[in-house]
């Protein structure tokens, strides 16, 4: 594990926080075909749960969204759009708003503006990363159906940080390319359907409850089922982790035990023999990576300025550094230090040569470093101009450039072992330390020192130093923890060149043998060699000269135009047609091949020359030498061998031998010349078809940047589109109810647009209009109707300019009557868009109001014919309601009494008449008629009259039930005492 990232990154422990009050936040990201999925999955889950809900997608930003409206129907939470600022509540859904990126921030979602650029839209990433560093093991991240590979980048740091991830299984998805995605990083706890998601996170959550309870409870818990996973583990991976932090070990093996909800450790030791597959796949939980570009950019800054210093002021030019990336994970440090190298070579201008060698424990993080293609989600830490000079845009991902790809040489290996590479100009290892107990950071440390030449630079984590080993190294920038190593003595200044880094060498280094003085004998080998060898050359395949060997100038010469080292262009043409033609030779049979005696004039005198080209077998590589063996011949010597060896016809021969030659070299050159123009437009032909294949990759990776931007505005209309499908889904049900509900209240309506046009209308408009469909989209006042009403359309014209409400009642011409009201129609934006005429039917409430009127006319005919009947009676009477208030008198009431009938009515009947009636008898009998069931007769008493005086009268009583009241009246009959005694004497008699 050594160089992985063996847990967690710096986990924020704010005091802030109580272990036990912190609650869950479940993620769920998702694009296209996302929608049913979410509604699918929240009709799922319980209405309390004790966590919060975050919806992640891909939304249209010119688009208002309608996804928290429809999720909301498929819970009993609360749902919501996010809002900036707000602070995360239990029980609560909120889901980002079109346009914006959200973050979480110590509880808080915190919104941005989405940049308008041609950098990939990762909200499901951006989100992720921030959740899993302000939440920890309580994120939970959950990938949904979508394209694309949104989400796989975020998911690196849930899991770093311990929290859970599930994906949806991609054969119940719509679109399957990110759960693909996210389940090839290797870093997913469950594939599931999404109707089964929200039971096990409730699970999951418990046993993490349950398990901090715990540790907060007992955290110096017995270690020995830790050790007994680690021997496992050593057995089945080869790799010790005796030496890691506890913490960090401890952690990483809880996470697991909640995955397959076990109960302790004990239960995973069990676990773990029985399934080799889980083995490895704790392995790769304790290394995982925790890695990104230029991570902490401003120590990067800081190396670059030093590297600049260290490589290109002070380094030959040709010399190669070497480089050791210590636990490079998928190498995205790796490559961060190979681009700043590249961007300082072309700062400089000086051409250097760097081996840049990555080393990592874990294999597959390896072979993902040696892909050197990363997520889109790399933008943001990589920046637009780095990522358009260094990186190609694929449809995977960005991929790294061939120039800085080809700086760099992987290889697995472990760091607590001894080192792979010796004699590094830095050896870059960060925030790998920290994972170490101190015994092991010494021992690694060691190893560091002394693979590092002098003066080497040492670059470490933002949290590691360098103590204990002061007297080893020197601070540079303590800030960005940069170092030197300091100058030592009596090691190989040598450098070791390693084939296969990721071996152990145990191989002896070469002694580098004492320099001793040179003897005569050697002295006089060199002189001998340089004074009497014959001249010549060696040429490598490409017939270029790499080495020069005595006087050969007499043999070539320079040519006009650009420099060249091609031997056919440097020979003397007298002697080029042998040499070539040798070189071919001996090419050909891998052999030496010796070209024929020539004769050459070199000014004082002519010389045989032999042309010997011969493979050097003892490196083939080298190439191949041409020799040059001359023999000098005196002119004087030259004359008489001409004048006594040739006789006449032997120099007829030579000489049309030697025009034939002259001719065959002639056209020789003519077609060697030939084929160099043909070998110059043929390169020039190549070059155009490098720049013609140049422009074709530009417009290659502009037509991929243009159809993951359509890729990706085709996810959001595509989730645009299914908001809208199911909001028409709902607007038809919606439409379906207001019909039956129109035509179930027997209300005629009439639905008319702003220019007074038939929008719609209900079939009860039959009985006073005859409306086809065809009417639709028709003035209103074209509309032939059975109205007694003329005033319709200066009504409706003066409700739309006004915006008030007309209601009258108004009668077809067959007699039927209707309430009409016509109203403003108002949209749900509050706008005025026509106008709504309503006819509720009042024919039979016509109808009985007409009888009730009849009713009331014959009762008031009645009550006339009664009162009349009453006047004529002699004596005085009187009515009373319940509370001996008057409500009528008669005639000779008010002349005996002397009062008007505004005097009587409406008042108490102790003070008609100044109290005339207002005798403790009376009023004592009458309120035990009204209370009791007695009779009130002939009872005598003495009254004042206001003009009369004294008068004896007899008062008899008598209650009145009345059918349209409901409380009693009592009738009062007063007559004169003397008259009532006259009426009574025939009976006593």
């Amino acid at each position: 594990m050594a160089e992985r990232r063996t847990g967690m990154s710096k986990r924020k422990e704010s005091v802030s926080r109580n272990e036990k009050t912190l609650f869950p936040i479940v993620a769920l990201g998702s694009s296209a075909g996302g929608l049913e999925v979410i509604e699918t999955f929240f009709r799922n889950v319980p209405p309390v749960t004790g966590m919060a809900f975050v919806i992640v997608t891909h939304l249209d930003p010119r688009h208002p969204s309608l996804l928290a409206e429809i999720v909301s129907k498929s819970t009993t939470m609360k749902v919501v759009q996010a809002e900036n600022n707000v602070e995360v509540q239990k029980d609560t859904v909120y889901v980002i708003p079109p346009g914006n990126e959200m973050v979480i921030t110590e509880g808080h979602l915190r919104l941005s503006k989405r940049r308008d650029d041609s950098e990939p839209f990762l909200p499901i990433d951006v989100f992720l990363s921030s959740l899993a560093d302000d939440w920890n093991e309580r994120a939970i991240a959950i990938i949904l159906s979508g394209n694309g590979s949104d989400g796989s980048f975020g998911l690196r740091a849930i899991h770093s940080n311990l929290g859970m991830i599930m994906v949806q299984s991609p054969e119940t998805a719509k679109y399957d390319s990110m759960p693909r995605s996210a389940i090839e990083t290797g870093l997913v706890d469950y594939v599931l359907p999404p109707s089964e998601m929200p039971s096990l996170i409730i699970k999951y959550v418990d046993s993490l409850k349950a398990g901090i309870e715990a540790k907060i409870a007992d955290p110096g818990k017995s270690t020995d089922d830790v050790h007994k996973i680690l021997s496992i583990l050593k057995e089945g991976t080869g790799q010790d982790f005796s030496l890691y932090k506890k913490s960090t070990i401890n952690r990483r093996i809880e996470r697991r035990i909640l995955v397959h909800q076990l109960k302790n450790k004990a239960q995973y030791v069990t676990y773990l023999a029985r399934n080799p597959k889980e083995i490895q796949l704790l392995f790769r939980e304790l290394t995982i990576e925790v890695t990104n570009f230029f991570r902490n950019p401003k120590a990067f800054d800081s190396l670059k300025e030093i590297l600049r210093k260290a490589f290109f002021d002070s380094k030959e030019t040709g010399e190669a550094a070497r480089i050791w990336v210590a636990g490079c994970s998928t190498g995205e440090e790796v490559y961060s230090i190979g681009i700043i190298l590249r961007e300082l070579v072309e700062e400089t201008g000086k051409n250097r040569q760097f081996h840049i060698f990555g080393s990592d424990i874990n294999e597959d993080s390896i072979i993902t470093a040696r892909s050197g293609i990363y997520p889109f989600a790399i933008a943001k830490d990589v920046g637009p101009k780095r990522l358009e000079r260094y990186f190609v845009k694929e449809e995977a991902g960005f991929k790294v450039r061939k120039e800085v790809r080809e700086m760099v040489i992987f290889a697995t290996h472990n760091v607590a072992q001894n080192a792979p590479f010796l004699h590094v100009d830095l050896l870059s290892c960060r925030n790998l330390l920290i994972y170490f107990e101190p015994v092991l950071q010494r021992k690694v440390l060691e190893t560091f020192s002394a693979a590092l030449n002098p003066n080497g630079i040492l670059f470490l984590g933002e949290s590691e130093t360098i103590s204990g080993f002061e007297d080893k190294f020197v601070v540079v920038d303590s800030r960005s923890r940069l170092y030197t190593r300091r100058v030592y003595n009596g090691l190989n200044s040598r450098r070791e060149v390693v084939e296969q880094p990721a071996k152990r060498f145990d191989r002896p280094h070469e002694q580098t043998e004492a320099a001793r003085p040179t003897s005569l004998s050697e002295t006089a080998e060199k002189i001998l060699l340089s004074e009497y060898t014959p001249p010549c050359l060696i040429i490598n395949d490409k017939n270029e000269i790499i080495y020069f060997h005595g006087r050969t100038g007499k043999y070539l010469e320079h040519i006009s135009g650009k420099a060249t080292l091609g031997i056919q262009d440097m020979l003397n043409k007298e002697i080029r047609y042998p040499v070539m033609s040798a070189i071919a030779e001996s090419r050909r049979i891998n052999k030496m091949a010796i070209e024929g005696t020539t004769l050459v004039d070199q000014g004082e005198g002519e010389i045989l020359l032999t042309i010997m080209v011969k493979p050097i077998e003892e490196s083939r590589s080298l190439g191949t030498m041409v020799i040059f063996v001359e023999k000098v011949i005196p002119r004087k010597i030259q004359k008489g061998i001409k004048g006594s060896a040739k006789s006449l016809e032997t120099e007829t021969k030579i000489e049309e031998l030697e025009h034939e030659l002259a001719n065959t070299k002639e056209s020789l050159q003519s077609t060697v010349e030939k084929l160099e123009t043909s070998n110059e437009e043929l390169t020039s032909i190549n070059e155009e078809l490098q720049s013609s294949n140049e422009e074709l990759q530009s417009v290659a990776e502009e037509s991929l940047t243009a159809k993951e931007e359509l890729n990706s505005m085709n996810e959001e209309l595509m989730t645009v589109n299914a908001e809208l499908e199911r909001k028409n889904q709902e607007l038809m049900l919606t439409s379906g109810d207001m019909r039956n509900l129109l035509n179930g209240v027997d209300v005629a309506t009439i639905f008319l647009d702003i220019d007074l046009r038939i929008r719609r209308y209900t079939p009860q408009t039959a009985l006073f209009m005859n409306l086809l469909p065809t009417d639709i989209g028709r003035p209103i006042k074209d509309i032939a109707m059975n109205l007694r009403y003329d005033d319709l359309i200066k009504d409706i014209k003066e409700v739309v300019e006004n915006l008030n409400i007309k209601e009258k009642e108004i009668q077809t011409k067959d007699g039927l009557w209707f309430n009409l009201k016509i109203l403003p129609y108002r949209t749900v934006e509050n706008v005025i868009d026509g106008v709504v005429i309503t006819f509720a039917s009042i024919d039979s409430q016509k109808r009985t109001q007409e009888r009730l009127e009849d009713v009331s006319d014959k009762m008031v005919t009645a009550r006339e014919f009664a009162n009349s009947i009453i006047n004529t009676i002699k004596e005085p009477l009187l009515v009373l309601d319940q509370e001996l208030i008057a409500q009528f008198a008669n005639v000779p009431f008010y002349q005996i009494f002397e009062v008007a009938e505004g005097e009587v009515k409406g008042r108490a009947l102790d003070v008609i008449s100044n109290g005339a009636l207002n005798t403790t008898k009376i009023i004592n009998r009458l309120k035990k008629l009204r209370t009791k069931d007695v009779e009130l007769e002939n009872l005598e008493t003495e009254i004042v009259l206001p003009k009369s005086g004294r008068r004896v009268v007899s008062i008899t009583a008598r209650k009145l039930i009345l059918p349209e009241r409901k409380s009693k009246l009592i009738l009062i009959k007063i007559e004169d005492a003397q008259s009532a005694e006259a009426r009574e004497l025939p009976r006593t008699v």
